[in-house]
C-alpha cells in the first residue's frame, strides 16, 4: 500500500463530496501524525507552509487518481482553487484498499474527514496551530 491509496482512502471518506485543498492536505497530515498503522514509509512529508502543513505531492497524486478515473480533480466556477473527490469507481477501490489496513485505521480516516468537513477554512487552520503550532512558522494565515 503506498500513499497514494490514503489519499483515495480520505477522498473516499467523503462519500462523493468535494474536499477542498485544505481539508484534503490536513486531513492526510493528521494521519500522518496520529496513525502509528498501515502508513507506508514515504508517506507525505509535510512541511510548515503559508497555511500550515503542506506536502506538494498530496495534489500530485490527486491527479494521478483522477488519470486512473479514481478521482475528479475540478475548479468550481468561481473560485481559485481546486476540489478533490472520489469517483464511484474511487469510492468502490478504497473499500478494496480500506481491507488491507486495520479497522482502527479505518475508523481514524473516517473521523478526520467528518472532522475536517465540519469546519471551514480558518476553523481547520487554527486548530492545527493550536495542536501543532511548529506548523505555523511559515505561515502568513492572520485569521
Amino acid at each position: 500500500m503506498d500513499r497514494r491509496h490514503w489519499t483515495l482512502l480520505v477522498l473516499a471518506a467523503a462519500d462523493g463530496q468535494p474536499l477542498e485543498p485544505v481539508q484534503l492536505q490536513k486531513a492526510l497530515f493528521l494521519i500522518g501524525k496520529e496513525l502509528d498503522v498501515g502508513k507506508p514509509e514515504n508517506f507525505y512529508d509535510f512541511a510548515p507552509f503559508h497555511y500550515g502543513p503542506y506536502d506538494r505531492q498530496v495534489y500530485v497524486d490527486a491527479e494521478l487518481l483522477a488519470k486512473d478515473g479514481l478521482a475528479v480533480v475540478d475548479r468550481p466556477p468561481g473560485q481559485s482553487w481546486r476540489t478533490y473527490r472520489a469517483t464511484k469507481e474511487g469510492i468502490a477501490a478504497a473499500t478494496n484498499v480500506a481491507q488491507a489496513i486495520p479497522s482502527r485505521a479505518r475508523v481514524y480516516v473516517d473521523q478526520v474527514v467528518r472532522w475536517v468537513k465540519s469546519l471551514n477554512f480558518e476553523q481547520i487552520v487554527k486548530a492545527i496551530y493550536r495542536a501543532y503550532p511548529d506548523t505555523a512558522v511559515n505561515s502568513v494565515f492572520r485569521g
